[in-house]
């Protein structure tokens, strides 16, 4: 199945338009991944025809390309509440990594492409954070306390976080700590602005220099970096509205951005019997 597609990513569907989610850019080719309709497409990163690659009854999100560009990491309901698989795209084999009962939620692959980086949940434990070979296996414990959407250095030597310690009153700081190992390397606190939840954003620069995140700052979403060795963070654009639900590189250096409102409306129902 194909589709054509203007390369921009919509957080509301109105009527007639596809609604397009979650884009994951290609490191190695000029490709984007993206998912709609609960299957995950394909598409020229620079618009054009869209292509379906993961089609199933059930739900699929949260695609992921490896480094070399060869396999993409994605989450599918196929199998309980969240799952990650792996598709290796030149074969089509398809290997399933996890096998809890709680949700899994696919974040980063490691720089070799050796390691999957996944927060887990249940209803008996909040969010932790986990990490697993691509070969299988049990799973490691990366991180102690509430720990959501890990991603990894340019370098690979470093592997960030967003972290509550649990306490009373304790707010989300960033954590970034040794890929070998797991020792602190440095934790920032952020902005009251910074609204950190399960899904919050978070990414390296493309030079490794900053931490980049969203601060809802005067009500209006902006892309804001926390250099690595310390100082004050660097407000990094300026948009006037909107929300920003996703971002990243492409590699030329240009910044993408899913932006976009929320709606909701109220309806009132009248019983016409009475």
């Amino acid at each position: 199945m194909r589709a054509a597609l203007p390369f921009f990513f919509a957080a509301v569907a109105f009527a007639g338009t596809p609604y397009l989610t979650e884009p994951a850019l290609c490191p190695t080719r000029p490709e984007i991944a993206f998912v709609s309709g609960g299957d995950i497409w394909v598409a020229p990163s620079k618009g054009g025809e869209a292509r379906l690659l993961v089609s199933h009854p059930a739900s699929e999100t949260r695609p992921l390309y490896s480094p070399d560009g060869t396999k993409l990491a994605f989450v599918s309901t196929r199998t309980g509440a969240g799952d990650i698989y792996i598709l290796t795209l030149a074969s089509g084999d398809l290997k399933r990594l996890t096998f809890d009962d709680g949700l899994d939620q696919l974040d980063a692959w490691s720089r070799d492409g050796k390691w999957i980086y996944f927060q887990h949940a249940d209803p008996n434990s909040p969010y932790s954070l986990w990490r697993v070979s691509i070969d299988g296996g049990t799973p490691e414990k990366v991180s102690e306390g509430i720990s959501i959407r890990p991603t990894v250095s340019p370098d690979g030597k470093l592997v960030a976080f967003w972290y509550n310690d649990e306490q009373q009153n304790s707010r989300w700081r960033l954590k970034v700590i040794n890929f070998e190992g797991g020792a602190t390397f440095n934790i920032f606190d952020v902005a009251a602005t910074v609204q950190v939840q399960w899904d919050t954003p978070l990414h390296w620069s493309p030079d490794g220099k900053y931490l980049v995140y969203v601060d809802h700052s005067g009500g209006i979403d902006n892309l804001w970096g926390q250099p690595i060795d310390g100082g004050t963070p660097k407000q990094l654009t300026s948009f006037d509205e909107g929300k920003i639900f996703a971002f990243g590189w492409l590699k030329d250096g240009g910044l993408v951005t899913s932006r976009g409102v929320i709606t909701a409306d109220v309806v009132l129902i009248k019983d016409s019997g009475k």
